[in-house]
């Protein structure tokens, strides 16, 4: 009996493939169900790039077979030719509770993004034996920037909807949880604005009735989600972004905090007429 039990066990250990649930892979096998994020992790005030990261996702289908194990990745990862280093490959783990790590590639910055970072286009590529991954886009390592469009000098009436043109396009700009502040240079009260709409030039918002006329800085940030680069090729993968988030202190750790560490800051008062 105890030798048919045994005989069970190896049986089922042998049928449920490697232990570490983890199993080689390459990208030419991830490419129709992958997604590719390129990230710039920063700190606010000033905006400074502080790490860059590109983290392969692969899709549900990519896990082999019924026993959902992890595809792991070697590859190599660069971006405008600068080498980033592999922190994670996508390995199984179990600590309390499993699953698979990133499959991670990342470089810190902790002088700022270098001249070669900085040439636009940005070019990403991750190559293994079996293909490549080619993004290429703008705006990653460059803060996005805006001004008034309407009213052109800044003076926002009272009650009306004032309109800020972003550059280089409105598409950087995340989908949601803008807020616009207006802060006086004396003692008369501002507003914050929570309803933005995203519009063809950038973005606009309501000038409270009640505000006092004053003059002061307008600033927009993103609190929920980080603004994004604009790519312009995604090649051997299903999905490529580019984004610009926010993280700790000095971003050592590596992990976003889920807002945008740009802002937008310009001069700016209210009025009651003109």
């Amino acid at each position: 009996m105890r030798s048919l039990l045994l005989l069970t066990v190896l049986k089922t250990i042998a049928c449920a493939g490697p232990i570490d649930g983890s199993y080689p892979a390459t990208l030419a096998q991830l490419s129709s169900n992958l997604t590719v994020s390129v990230e710039v992790l920063g700190t606010s005030k000033p905006a400074t790039e502080r790490r860059v990261r590109v983290i392969l996702q692969p899709g549900p289908s990519s896990s082999k077979d019924v026993d959902h194990q992890c595809p792991v990745i070697e590859a190599k990862a660069s971006i405008n030719g600068a080498e980033l280093g592999e922190s994670s490959n996508g390995e199984y783990f179990s600590a309390g509770y499993s699953g698979c790590r990133p499959i991670l590639f990342e470089r810190a910055l902790p002088d700022g993004p270098t001249p070669d970072l900085l040439q636009e286009p940005c070019v990403v590529e991750v190559t293994d034996g079996s293909g490549s991954i080619h993004v290429q886009g703008h705006g990653l390592f460059h803060a996005p920037s805006a001004s008034f469009l309407t009213p052109s000098d800044g003076a926002m009436v009272l009650g009306s909807t004032a309109g800020l043109q972003v550059q280089p396009s409105a598409e950087v700009l995340p989908g949601a949880g803008l807020q616009v502040s207006y802060v006086p240079d004396q003692a008369e009260a501002g507003f914050e604005c929570d309803q933005v709409t995203i519009t063809d030039a950038g973005l606009s918002f309501d000038v409270p009735a009640t505000t006092m006329p004053s003059s002061g800085k307008l600033t927009v940030i993103a609190r929920i989600a980080p603004f994004k680069g604009i790519v312009d090729r995604c090649e051997g993968a299903q999905t490529c972004t580019l984004t610009r988030a926010a993280c700790d202190v000095d971003c050592t750790a590596g992990v976003a905090d889920g807002g945008g560490f740009d802002e937008f800051d310009l001069d700016a008062s209210v009025v009651a007429v003109k």
